[in-house]
């Protein structure tokens, strides 16, 4: 991960990404958002309740 991203992406309303998801889409969005991490983007997924997001 770089100190400051070159580029972030904010994901509002995340329960509606994740509700219901299948474990194969959670593994998959959890892999994507390593990868461009690691390229310098920022990724946050935002809700008004954390428990919407997933741990991993």
């Amino acid at each position: 991960d770089v100190d400051k991203p070159k580029l972030v992406f904010f994901f509002d309303e995340a329960h509606l990404l994740f509700n219901e998801a299948p474990a194969a889409l959670l593994e998959k969005i959890e892999q994507v958002v390593r990868l461009i991490r690691s390229k310098g983007v920022g990724v946050y997924f935002v809700s008004q309740n954390p428990l919407d997001i997933p741990d991993t």
